[in-house]
């Protein structure tokens, strides 16, 4: 395999039952749907041979920057394109370049994959304790503040 991209929802076919014809329907991804090829990423990032792709929420350079972090060695960003025009291109590279500068970074090679699990020390600790922070994090928690200490 010489790569896997997670996860282009870009044409997504659907039904007419009436008619019985397939239909398309341009579905552009939002920020929010980012959540799944971080995940994906992030979990098979030096684990398959291959490189790995990620778009679906990817719409800024926060976006682009956390799908590097997490192991993604591409990142689309199509649907950001379709909204804001091509010369959109030219804001995300010069942002991208700013977020390098200010940090005295040259390149992402040495960053990409920083953040996934094989680079963080123990996976299933991390699992484990994102997952205690995740649960923490809802407003209506259903555990009392000195359980939530005793975590």
């Amino acid at each position: 395999m010489d790569g896997a991209e997670f996860f282009n929802h870009f044409n997504q076919p659907d039904v007419n039952l009436t008619r019985l014809r397939q239909i398309s329907h341009l579905k552009i991804s939002r920020s929010y749907e980012i959540r799944l090829p971080l995940l994906w990423s992030e979990a098979l990032a030096g684990k398959i041979n291959g490189s790995i792709a990620a778009n679906t929420g990817v719409g800024s350079v926060a976006g682009i920057l956390k799908c590097l972090l997490v192991g993604a060695e591409v990142v689309m960003t199509t649907s950001s394109l379709l909204r804001n025009g091509v010369g959109y291109t030219k804001i995300l590279v010069d942002d991208l370049e700013r977020w390098l500068e200010v940090r005295g970074v040259g390149s992402l090679g040495g960053r990409r994959g920083r953040m996934n699990r094989m680079n963080i020390g123990d996976a299933a600790e991390f699992k484990q304790k994102n997952y205690i922070k995740t649960l923490q994090s809802c407003k209506q928690s259903p555990w009392t503040e000195q359980e939530k200490m005793a975590m």
